[in-house]
């Protein structure tokens, strides 16, 4: 009895035991899927911190879309609330998707609130929203605060500074001490008094975002390159500051030489110190007033009213 029950159980032993061979192979094979990036990062030598590292990241990415799909309606109405469109509200998360982690309550309506408080009308909000959505994830004590005050502190008024918020929203993203002090001082190296920095950053705010070395400087010296003196650009810039903003490939040397065809020498650069807003039209432009004054016979009397009948 005992020598069948010893065989009964050895029996059992190995039908169990082949069971389990057979079973392991499958519980690693469920094992691996339930863990693939693990496995494969392992194959490539990485370490079990940057395993745990890209397994956090794997696994917040999925839920990150979900919160974001879940976000993405409230924030849409949210701001069709503010007076967008259905289309507008679309077009701005797809431009700034980091809305979708901001909370509505105690993130975005704040920043309108004071965006408001600045004194601007809710249709000038939604302008500033929309030319620059970013501006609802920055912080306001951090960012939006220090920004207008040091703007106010150039010696413009409140409602100047709404003035340059509106004409370019994106100012107020920008670093007080590594951009726009620096631009400022630049350009009262030029020889601008404080007073006259603050018209001009008023007057055109967008130069406040260009860089000194690889823009502003570079335009500078190839304006004193035509043959005008360091006064007479700063006159022409103060005058108009849009300038700065203009490519000297595509832009400024274009009009310049289109100008030489009819003003040789200096004639050319002179007309354009004194009435810079010449590079502000098209090329086709300034070539059909030419073309009209020269088939008139009037075109030489540009060279004794200073330019006037080309700007007029």
């Amino acid at each position: 009895m005992k020598r069948r029950l010893g065989g009964f159980v050895g029996f059992l032993w190995l039908l169990l035991g082949g069971a389990w061979a057979t079973f392991t192979p499958f519980v690693a094979w469920r094992n691996c899927t339930l863990q693939p990036h693990k496995f494969r990062l392992h194959d490539v030598g990485m370490t079990a911190s940057k395993n745990h590292e890209f397994e956090t990241a794997a696994e917040f990415r999925p839920l990150r879309r979900y919160r974001n799909e879940a976000n993405q309606k409230p924030l849409a109405e949210w701001l069709k609330s503010l007076g967008l469109s259905q289309t507008q509200a679309d077009k701005l998360i797809a431009k700034c998707p980091r809305l979708l982690d901001l909370n509505i309550e105690s993130n975005l309506k704040p920043t309108v609130e004071w965006i408001k408080s600045l004194g601007m009308s809710q249709t000038q909000v939604v302008k500033v929203v929309l030319r620059h959505p970013r501006l609802l994830s920055l912080c306001i004590e951090s960012n939006l605060k220090p920004t207008v005050e040091w703007i106010k502190s150039l010696g413009l008024s409140q409602t100047q500074v709404v003035k340059v918020v509106l004409r370019h929203p994106q100012v107020l993203g920008l670093n007080v001490e590594s951009n726009l002090k620096p631009t400022v001082e630049w350009i009262k190296s030029l020889g601008f008094s404080q007073t006259q920095a603050a018209k001009m950053v008023w007057k055109s705010p967008d130069m406040l975002d260009y860089s000194i070395e690889a823009n502003l400087k570079p335009k500078v010296e190839w304006m004193k390159s035509l043959g005008l003196s360091q006064m007479q650009v700063a006159d022409l810039i103060a005058s108009f500051p849009r300038v700065l903003g203009l490519s000297i490939e595509t832009n400024l040397r274009v009009k310049h030489l289109l100008l030489q065809r009819c003003f040789p020498g200096n004639e050319a650069a002179e007309l354009l110190a004194r009435y810079p807003r010449l590079w502000s039209y098209s090329s086709d432009r300034l070539d059909y007033r030419m073309r009209v004054l020269d088939s008139a016979g009037q075109l030489h009397k540009c060279k004794e009213v200073g330019g006037r009948l080309l700007v007029g």
